[in-house]
């Protein structure tokens, strides 16, 4: 997590972070740098009722969290998590 607070990461985002990845870990059953791909796509599947903003951020975690891994030695190779596309919005200006 030092990487994280370097880059200026909050104290609040830190905490959600770990959540998130305690919750990955939890989900799938195995040490965070025990994660797959496959373990992650097949987990993340299984919730249907989440919205995009949900997928990014726990697709982001474990994937920043991988990079830091492997950078550390912990993992054998970065993991290649699919990225979630940015949900459409619309633009609703202001009548004048």
């Amino acid at each position: 997590m030092l990487t994280e607070v370097a880059a200026g990461r909050t104290s609040i985002t830190l905490k959600f972070r770990r959540h998130l990845l305690r919750h990955i870990a939890l989900g799938i059953g195995c040490a965070p740098t025990d994660l797959t791909e496959g373990a992650f796509a097949a987990w993340s599947g299984q919730h249907t009722a989440w919205k995009l903003e949900t997928r990014r951020a726990y697709r982001n975690t474990a994937q920043s969290f991988a990079r830091w891994a492997h950078k550390a030695g912990h993992l054998a190779k970065p993991l290649e998590l699919p990225t979630v596309p940015h949900p459409k919005v619309s633009a609703r200006p202001t009548p004048d």
